[in-house]
């Protein structure tokens, strides 16, 4: 139980520690976005990813606080519209440098689910970051699927990349 209190603490902090500058990135690239009107496309771009960035950033550190809390009210279970979810990661990844000859395809249509939305977001986006940084070839090509099983859905990411050694598995 002390273990428990003291990474509470620790979450806390860092929590606290990580908001404020978050906040002011936010604020920051917002203002830039709004205050620049002749914006090039490619600017135009990273600067919306650095505000849906700091957003998702500012949401996780919400998230941790209400966790480190214990306040599990605070924690919003929503139906989670996956299929647009999914569309915000890859639009997201797609501002990263190296990947524009990548695939990313969603296989019909994805469920909405229960969940908490930046938890899932923060899944799909591991996934995806994880078929770009150990892809084994130029051309990737990275799929989404799901399914529906016992009345659960069930999510398939699979990719071209080099896998999973068999000893890790």
């Amino acid at each position: 139980e002390q273990q428990n209190d003291e990474l509470k603490r620790f979450a806390q902090t860092v929590a606290h520690e990580v908001k404020s500058p978050v906040q002011s990135i936010l604020t920051a690239c917002a203002l830039v976005k709004d205050s620049l009107v002749d914006l090039d496309d490619r600017l135009h771009r990273l600067m919306e990813l650095g505000v849906q960035s700091s957003e998702h950033l500012s949401r996780l550190v919400n998230g941790m606080l209400s966790f480190a809390e214990c306040n599990f009210d605070e924690i919003e279970i929503e139906v989670v519209d996956t299929d647009l979810l999914v569309r915000e990661v890859v639009d997201s990844l797609h501002l990263m440098e190296g990947i524009d000859d990548s695939d990313f395809e969603i296989n019909g249509e994805l469920p909405p689910v229960p969940g908490y939305r930046p938890q899932l977001h923060q899944v799909f986006h591991n996934l995806y970051s994880n078929a770009i940084r150990y892809r084994k070839e130029d051309h990737l090509h990275v799929e989404v699927s799901a399914r529906e099983e016992n009345g659960e859905s069930i999510f398939c990411v699979t990719d071209n990349g080099m896998g999973i050694a068999s000893e890790k598995k």
